[in-house]
């Protein structure tokens, strides 16, 4: 396991406002970092946690759906993957879609779920599905910047360590 850039989680908070522009607005197509509330949020069921056992709560997501019946959004939370494999799946889409990544700024990347599992079929690991009402704090990531901020160890987690996590990827095995 490598070694965390940000030894300190407030310095890596720090490092997050201070490098990516907070925004209102969520759209598919677009990496998001954002804090996450999860138990803090109104409506929290203490069965919720104990469905999950943990979570993120300082997610980079790559958003893929948006339920807005439900207020709810669907992406891949790249701080589930390792490293390694957010850097593949990103190397991947980029052979796809490359163009969008020499642009400067922030350029939709539309993929459809399908398309997801097929870049690495292990990164459905991350796939989570956030509440709304619950996300504060939304910054959007440019696409010449998604390397980057792939390439850091966040240790955001409420309920496990970054390496129980990675074990939990490594045991992980898609059921399709």
């Amino acid at each position: 396991m490598a070694e965390p850039r940000f030894l300190n989680i407030n310095k890596y908070i720090q490092h997050i406002r201070k490098t990516y522009k907070r925004i209102n607005l969520i759209q598919k197509g677009n990496l998001y970092t954002y804090t996450y509330l999860f138990n803090h949020a109104p409506n929290f069921d203490k069965q919720d946690y104990e469905k999950i056992k943990f979570y993120d709560y300082m997610p980079v997501t790559f958003i893929f759906d948006i339920d807005e019946k439900n207020k709810t959004f669907t992406g891949i939370n790249f701080h589930h993957l390792p490293v390694a494999s957010r850097l593949i799946w990103l190397n991947r889409l980029k052979k796809m879609r490359g163009k969008l990544f020499e642009q400067e700024g922030v350029n939709r990347v539309i993929l459809r779920y399908g398309v997801l599992k097929f870049l690495m079929k292990k990164s459905i690991f991350g796939i989570r599905k956030y509440r709304m009402d619950r996300t504060r704090e939304l910054r959007i990531v440019p696409n010449q910047q998604w390397e980057e901020l792939l390439s850091i160890y966040s240790r955001t987690y409420f309920g496990v360590t970054l390496a129980q996590v990675e074990q939990k990827y490594k045991t992980f095995i898609p059921g399709f």
